[in-house]
């Protein structure tokens, strides 16, 4: 695969997850993953401000994360099949 393929690959994978995204997590679960990862609050932080246990913030992201994987690894198979169908 050559560089602008493989840009081409991850744009669409990126767009399939977006979509997917949406859709299959909770909307707690979107807000901690953005507050996590996008904002760089720590778990303590947003326990803090969700008023929740550090531990349920630890088990939502966690229970997301594992969405996401999943989620990102079936895009990947219809993504990866679509290229094989159409010659790419």
């Amino acid at each position: 695969m050559n560089h602008s393929s493989a840009a081409g690959y991850n744009e669409k994978l990126y767009d399939a997850l977006l979509k997917i995204l949406d859709k299959q997590l909770t909307q707690t679960q979107k807000c901690y993953i953005i507050m996590y990862y996008k904002e760089r609050m720590t778990m303590r932080e947003i326990a803090e401000l969700r008023c929740v246990s550090p531990s349920t913030v630890c088990r939502t992201i966690k229970r997301a994360d594992r969405k996401l994987e999943q989620l990102k690894t079936a895009a990947e198979l219809i993504i990866g099949g679509q290229s094989a169908v159409s010659g790419e």
